[in-house]
């Protein structure tokens, strides 16, 4: 019951690339093969995204299950904290050093161009998008994992709206693939924000560091894992898929989003239901039902 709903957030998450990759199939190319990929580097981001978003749900779950309501508001308030911290870093990477990310990606001509443009756009408009995996994290510890799929729904389907008008109608190109995602994400993320405020109480006073070192030790060995998958496609990308062709990036990047973007948000949707009931069960002193 936790599982099925989480892994359609996550899928619907994943929608997103597919959504982007489809939409840019009018433009060209070098457009397809710069969204392609661009996928390695927004893994990586996630990973980044993780350190609070994996260090926090554990936390979240053992507050939850403990029945501590203050504990809980002052671990989410850290999360929030550290999560904003981890958006403007890098949004301001992005801001820097798109175009040296592009070429690290083994992007030339066209699509270096298209692929720099994609990211520099996508980092800086989208420091919001750094709660998403919080967020997530945060009500699927909770037991929540249908608020998060029913707010994946709605970004998702937005994003698909908005996609065509950005991209063709205002001659936006990759630019306009990119708002459209930023936009969706962030509209998503203050409505969450929103409920989850208002569901657990959460104020000004609430929004602490006490707990970001304790956050940050829990996350990094996930995020940790994440990056080191992120940096093992970047190398293939680099020395192997990019010397081929833009051709081959944009087939690359389709192929990833249809297979991958299927397999692994089902089984992170079946490891995030677990972990929400060790965690709540750990909480609450259930150290045998955790184990069951």
């Amino acid at each position: 019951m936790l599982a099925a709903p989480a892994a359609a957030s996550a899928l619907l998450n994943n929608a997103f690339r597919v959504i982007d990759q489809q939409a840019a199939g009018g433009i060209g190319t070098s457009a397809q093969a710069a969204i392609g990929s661009s996928t390695f580097v927004f893994i990586a981001i996630y990973a980044i995204h993780q350190l609070a978003a994996a260090g926090a749900a554990p936390l979240i779950g053992r507050a939850t299950g403990a029945g501590d309501p203050e504990q809980r508001r002052r671990i989410v308030g850290s999360g929030m904290v550290f999560a904003c911290g981890l958006g403007i870093a890098v949004a301001l990477v992005g801001a820097v050093a798109a175009p040296a990310i592009a070429t690290l990606l083994g992007l030339r001509g066209e699509a270096h161009q298209d692929a720099a443009l994609f990211l520099q756009t996508l980092t800086t408009t989208g420091v919001l998008a750094a709660f998403f995996p919080l967020l997530d994290a945060t009500f699927v510890a909770m037991g929540r994992t249908r608020t998060m799929m029913v707010l994946q729904v709605g970004a998702a389907v937005l994003n698909a709206l908005l996609n065509p008008i950005l991209i063709h109608d205002l001659g936006l190109g990759v630019v306009g693939a990119a708002l459209a995602t930023s936009i969706s994400r962030s509209l998503g993320v203050l409505l969450g924000l929103w409920l989850l405020i208002r569901e657990l109480g959460l104020g000004f006073r609430h929004l602490n560091t006490e707990e970001i070192p304790r956050i940050f030790r829990v996350g990094l060995p996930v995020g940790s894992n994440t990056l080191a998958y992120a940096f093992a496609y970047w190398a293939l990308l680099h020395f192997t898929i990019s010397p081929l062709g833009p051709e081959v990036n944009a087939a690359l990047g389709i192929g990833f989003s249809a297979l991958e973007g299927v397999s692994y948000p089902i089984f992170l949707g079946l490891s995030l239901a677990v972990s929400s009931l060790v965690s709540r069960r750990l909480g609450a002193g259930q150290p045998e039902e955790a184990v069951r």
